[in-house]
C-alpha cells in the first residue's frame, strides 16, 4: 500500500519525503495532491483554509516532487458548479482552466462530478482519473457505474472504511486501483456531509475577474464538533484508521491510503506522514488527525477568517481547547470491526462498543469542554436566527473577502 499525502505547496515537504522513503518504511508516500486557492472549477477545500500559492509556484512545486519520483494528483473534486457548467461563457473557463493543468503534466487529477469525467475524457484523454470521495462509493453497483467511466483510481466511500466485507469484495470485482482516507475526524455518516461539500466546493470558486471565490462560512463545523463534545464516543465512532491497524487494509489489497491536511503546517504534515509510513504512534491520535481540533484555528482560517466575528474575544478560549485519544491505549480496537464491522450501519444504536472505548482513551478537560460548547452554541443559535444574523452579515463577508486576499 502506497501514501497520497495533502501538499500546503510548501517545496520543503519533498525532501521531507525523501527521508521517510530512504527509511524503508512499511508504507512508502509516493503522491501528493492539492490545488490552487481558487479557481473556476474549485475543489473540496474553501478558499479560506488553503494557502495562497501562484500559478508559476504550483507548477515549479509540481514537477519538483515528480523530479524525486513523487507523482502529483491534481484535485477537480467540487462537488458542485451551480449549473454554471451548461453556460457557455463559464464552459470556456472549464476548458481554459483544464488546459493549464494538462500542461501541467500532473499524473492523475481527482474530479467528483460524473458530466466533468466525461468531458476530460472527451477532450483530455491523456489525464488519467481518480473518483473522488465525495462521491461517497460505498456499494458495488456505484464502484462498477464509476468504474465503467474508464477511471484509472476510485476512493472508496470514508464511512465504509470499517466494513471489510465491502472493501475486500471491492477489491475482488475491481481492476482499478482503490484508495481509502485514513485521518478524517467527521462524524460517521454525518447528515451534514453533502452540504458541507457544497459548501466548501462553492467557497473554492472564483467568479469572474475575482479569484478569492464565493462567501463562506462553516457551519456544519460548528455543529458537528457540538455534537462531539455533547457525545465523545462520536470521536471513536468516526472512521480514522491507527497507523497500527493499516495491515489489516493492506490485508485486502487496498493500493493507496490518503492523508488529508491541506491546510496543515509542514511540521505537522510530516508528523502525519512518519506515523502512516511507519505504521505506529506514539501519544495523541488527533495530533495526526485532520484539523487538529481547534489549536491554530486562526492561523488554519487565515487569521481574519468569518467564523471568527461570531465568536469574538472568545476565540482565545477556543484555540486553547484540545482533545485527547491516547492511540496506544486502542491497541486491539480494530479486531471488534473486523468480525463486526458489517453491523455498524445497522445495529450501532443498539451497540455500546464505541461508548465503552471513548471511556478508556478520550480525554477532555470538563470545564474547558463546557466553555468551547457554550460558545460554539451560541455562534450557531446567530447564524441560524434572522435578527441575530442580519446584524453580523456585513462584516462577516468583509472578513471573509480579507482572508482570502492576503
Amino acid at each position: 500500500m502506497k501514501i497520497s499525502v495533502a501538499t500546503n505547496w510548501d517545496d520543503e515537504l519533498i525532501p521531507i519525503i525523501d527521508s521517510i522513503n530512504n527509511q524503508n518504511p512499511l508504507y512508502p508516500v509516493k503522491e501528493i495532491f492539492g490545488s490552487i486557492q481558487a479557481s473556476p472549477l474549485g475543489s473540496g477545500r474553501s478558499s479560506a483554509v488553503l494557502p495562497s500559492v501562484s500559478d508559476d509556484r504550483a507548477t515549479a512545486h509540481i514537477k519538483k516532487a515528480q523530479d524525486h519520483g513523487i507523482q502529483f494528483n491534481y484535485l477537480l473534486n467540487a462537488s458542485c458548479l451551480g449549473n454554471r457548467e451548461y453556460d457557455q461563457s463559464f464552459r470556456k473557463k472549464i476548458f481554459q482552466y483544464l488546459d493549464w493543468i494538462s500542461s501541467l503534466n500532473v499524473d492523475i487529477v481527482t474530479v467528483t462530478i460524473p458530466y466533468l469525467i466525461d468531458i476530460i475524457r472527451a477532450n483530455y484523454p491523456h489525464l488519467k482519473i481518480n473518483v473522488s470521495i465525495v462521491n461517497h462509493i460505498g456499494s458495488i453497483k456505484k464502484l462498477k457505474a464509476f468504474a465503467n467511466m474508464n477511471v484509472s483510481r476510485i476512493t472508496l466511500d470514508f464511512f465504509k472504511n470499517r466494513v471489510f466485507n465491502f472493501l475486500k469484495k471491492a477489491v475482488e470485482l475491481s481492476d482499478l486501483e482503490l484508495e481509502i482516507l485514513a485521518n478524517d475526524p467527521c462524524l460517521l455518516d454525518c447528515p451534514n456531509r453533502y452540504y458541507h461539500y457544497n459548501i466548501v466546493s462553492h467557497g473554492s470558486q472564483a467568479t469572474g475577474e475575482d479569484r478569492s471565490g464565493s462567501f463562506f462560512f462553516d457551519y456544519p463545523f460548528l455543529n458537528c464538533t457540538i455534537r462531539k463534545l455533547l457525545d465523545t464516543s462520536e470521536i471513536i465512532k468516526s472512521p480514522w484508521i491507527r497507523p497500527e491497524d493499516l495491515k489489516y487494509y493492506d490485508e485486502t489489497g487496498i493500493e493507496w491510503l490518503k492523508l488529508s491536511g491541506r491546510f496543515m503546517h509542514t511540521a505537522w504534515l510530516k508528523r502525519c506522514m512518519e506515523a502512516y509510513a511507519r505504521g505506529t504512534y506514539e501519544g495523541n491520535l488527533y495530533d495526526i488527525v485532520d484539523h487538529e481540533t481547534f489549536r491554530g484555528l486562526s492561523r488554519k482560517f487565515n487569521t481574519s477568517a468569518v467564523n471568527f466575528d461570531l465568536m469574538g474575544d472568545d476565540i482565545a478560549k477556543i484555540e486553547e481547547f484540545s482533545i485527547f485519544v491516547d492511540n496506544k491505549k486502542l491497541n486491539g480496537f480494530m479486531e471488534y470491526f473486523l468480525l463486526n464491522g458489517d453491523k455498524c450501519n445497522l445495529n450501532c444504536y443498539r451497540c455500546s462498543y464505541c461508548e465503552s472505548v471513548a471511556k478508556k482513551v478520550v480525554s477532555i478537560d470538563s470545564n474547558q469542554r463546557e466553555d468551547v460548547r457554550g460558545i460554539l452554541e451560541r455562534a450557531s443559535k446567530i447564524l441560524v436566527s434572522s435578527e441575530g444574523y442580519n446584524a453580523y452579515e456585513v462584516s462577516l463577508k468583509e472578513s471573509w473577502r480579507k482572508s482570502v486576499s492576503g
